[in-house]
């Protein structure tokens, strides 16, 4: 095992840390269904058949993707009506965005850089 170090404000992000899932601070700060989250570019790292695929398969569930829309494929993914583009954010907004999401994901395609 290694451990790779990636520089993170780790204070900002842990104010979306709830230590008792079940109290919900702010009732309006999830939706109805689960929610499926990807924080960080848009590019060309991404796995975007696997993403269509995964969205498509999945009606029930909401995507929400907060970063910069780098790649062109990344519009695309707002032609699906369980997906949110929130685009790029300041960095006090994340932690707002982290608390609507029940499952994070880095859906990077399989490539010998990633």
């Amino acid at each position: 095992m290694r451990l790779v170090k990636n520089g993170v404000d780790f204070d900002l992000f842990h104010e979306a840390y709830d230590a008792d899932p079940t109290a919900e601070a702010d009732p309006t700060a999830r939706a109805e269904r689960p929610c499926v989250g990807y924080l960080g570019s848009l590019d060309d790292r991404l796995d975007y058949d696997l993403l269509h695929a995964v969205i498509q398969a999945s009606p029930d569930w909401r995507f929400l993707f907060v970063g910069r829309l780098v790649d062109e494929r990344a519009h695309a993914l707002d032609s699906h009506a369980n997906v949110d583009l929130a685009g790029a954010q300041q960095p006090a907004a994340l932690p707002g965005f982290l608390r609507q999401m029940d499952v994070g994901t880095i859906p990077f395609a399989r490539t010998a850089f990633t």
